[in-house]
């Protein structure tokens, strides 16, 4: 065996090894079902240009490594963005849950920020990446829906729903009321007892 062939085994050896804590027939944890058979069969014909050395064997089997190194990164990269982004969704759920239980309450955007753990540049850019509306527009839309809801399913004054929903202000209440249901909240209870529903 030439000094190539021990380089290149060294190397596959050390690799699976050390970044994967396994030897070279075993599946990565980090590598996806294709990125593993992949790399199998590129490890094979690895292996077999050595076995053979052909004319030109060297060369073939340097190009097989960088495809296999290539693909292990390439792997290892999808995992580590991976990572990252349910570790950001887990953020983002706890900014969440802070609307979902204190929607009525005065919050501001660092407080939704501070929830999740972020700065609220950050924030902003990952929520609506996320949810598809900014912080602030999804906390007005979900007092909206409380709203909504109290409006059809109670009797309560349509003042003391908005202030149970986080609206001090009557004026701006009946404005994004209007924006997000269509209507105002005083039409829209009656076409609710009416049984005339939503239609998106």
């Amino acid at each position: 065996m030439g000094t190539i062939d021990l380089i290149i085994r060294d190397i596959v050896h050390r690799h699976w090894n050390t970044q994967h804590g396994c030897q070279c027939n075993e599946i990565s944890t980090h590598m996806s079902i294709h990125s593993y058979a992949v790399v199998g069969k590129l490890t094979n014909s690895l292996f077999s240009e050595m076995k053979r050395e052909d004319n030109g064997y060297e060369w073939a089997t340097i190009g097989l490594l960088c495809q296999i190194i290539g693909e292990i990164i390439r792997s290892e990269t999808i995992y580590s963005a991976a990572v990252v982004n349910h570790k950001q969704v887990l953020k983002l759920k706890q900014a969440l849950s802070l609307i979902r239980e204190k929607y009525f309450e005065p919050l501001r955007l660092a407080d939704l920020a501070a929830a999740a753990e972020m700065t609220p540049k950050y924030f902003c850019r990952a929520f609506a990446g996320m949810i598809g509306r900014t912080p602030v527009d999804y906390l007005i839309y979900y007092r909206v829906e409380r709203a909504g809801e109290k409006l059809m399913l109670t009797h309560d004054s349509i003042t003391d729903i908005a202030v149970s929903c986080g609206f001090n202000d009557m004026s701006y209440f009946s404005k994004v009321f209007k924006r997000y249901k269509g209507s105002s909240p005083t039409q829209y209870r009656s076409l609710m007892a009416k049984g005339v529903w939503e239609v998106d």
